[in-house]
């Protein structure tokens, strides 16, 4: 099973990518939303959002709104896909 993550743009979109449950989110999320490592910012995943840190600042640069969060058996899909 793959999870299956449907969230709202800063822009009001909805998308969705689909991560592999057998591996670290984290590098998956990156990929994703295009975080390299390095470039002073992480992204996390936490239950009703997706946080794009700023690690030199301290501070949350995004904040991505969880529209649902549910196992699948889609293929894994680390793009951001609209709706």
């Amino acid at each position: 099973m793959n999870k299956k993550i449907i969230y709202k743009t800063e822009h009001g979109h909805v998308r969705y990518c689909v991560l592999d449950t057998n591996k670290d989110y984290k590098p998956q999320l990156e990929q994703v939303f295009g975080v390299r490592q390095g470039c002073g910012f992480s992204i996390e995943l936490h239950e009703k959002e997706i946080e794009l840190r700023d690690y030199f600042a301290g501070e949350t640069r995004a904040s991505f709104p969880i529209i649902a969060m549910e196992d699948c058996d889609l293929p894994v899909c680390l793009e951001q896909v609209n709706l």
